[in-house]
C-alpha cells in the first residue's frame, strides 16, 4: 500500500511538471513566445497608431524638380497641383527631406512642433508625414529656411501601387510593368480600372501617428 501511494505521488509530480512547462513553452501563432509579444506590445504601445484618410499620388513619380541649385532641399515638389476640391483639414502623404547641416532627430523634432502627423512605418532613415495643405505651404513651399531649417517634401504615391500594376499584368490588361512615368501614362487609360480613378489623387485609409505619440 505505501508503494503504490509514493507511486501514484510520484505520477502527480510529474504531471505537474509537465503542465507547467507546456504553460511557459508554448509558442503564439506567429511562432514566438509569449514573452516576445508583451514586449512588442510595449513597444507598439509608445507609438500609438489610429486609422485616417490620406491623400496619396495616384500616379508614378518622374524626376523631382527641387528648383534651388543652391541648397537642393527646399521646396515643395511633385504634382502640387491639385485636381479636386479638398477640405482644409484633409491630409495629404509626403516624404520629408532636409539640409545636410542638420540631422533627422531634429527634423522630426521641428514637425512635431508644427503638429504634423506622421505615417507609420518600419524605415529609420526616412521621415513620411500626412499633412495639411496648409502645413505644407508654409514649411516646404518657399526656398528660404523655416525656422532655421532648409526642408523639402516630396509628394508620395500610394502605397498598393506595384501590387495595382502587378494585377493588371496577371489580368492580360497590359503585358508588362515599368516604373517609367511615359510608359505609365501611355497606358493610364488601361490601369484606370484598376486604380479606381483618374485623379492625379487617391484617398486611402492608412495608419498615422500623432505628433504627441511619435518617439
Amino acid at each position: 500500500m505505501e508503494r503504490k501511494l509514493k507511486r501514484l505521488l510520484l505520477l502527480c509530480v510529474i504531471a505537474c511538471c509537465l503542465i507547467a512547462c507546456s504553460g511557459k513553452c508554448q509558442p503564439s501563432e506567429n511562432g514566438g513566445h509569449l514573452e516576445t509579444l508583451t514586449e512588442v506590445s510595449t513597444d507598439s504601445q509608445q507609438e500609438t497608431s489610429v486609422m485616417k484618410k490620406v491623400v496619396f499620388l495616384n500616379r508614378i513619380k518622374g524626376e523631382v524638380d527641387k528648383n534651388s541649385s543652391d541648397i537642393g532641399f527646399s521646396g515643395l515638389w511633385d504634382i502640387y497641383e491639385f485636381d479636386e476640391i479638398y477640405n482644409e483639414d484633409t491630409l495629404f502623404a509626403y516624404e520629408v527631406s532636409w539640409h545636410h547641416t542638420s540631422s533627422r532627430d531634429e527634423t522630426m523634432n521641428l514637425l512635431k512642433k508644427e503638429g504634423i502627423f506622421f505615417l507609420k512605418t518600419d524605415s529609420e532613415s526616412r521621415i513620411y508625414i500626412a499633412a495639411t495643405r496648409e502645413q505644407l505651404e508654409k514649411i516646404f513651399l518657399t526656398n528660404k529656411k523655416y525656422n532655421g531649417y532648409y526642408l523639402g517634401a516630396d509628394a508620395i504615391e500610394r502605397l498598393d501601387m506595384s501590387k495595382l500594376l502587378l494585377s493588371a499584368r496577371e489580368s492580360g490588361v497590359i503585358k508588362s510593368v515599368s516604373n517609367d512615368v511615359e510608359w505609365f501614362n501611355e497606358n493610364f487609360d488601361k490601369l484606370v480600372p484598376f486604380l479606381g480613378t483618374d485623379k492625379n489623387r487617391v484617398t486611402l485609409t492608412v495608419p498615422i501617428i500623432a505628433p504627441d505619440e511619435m518617439k
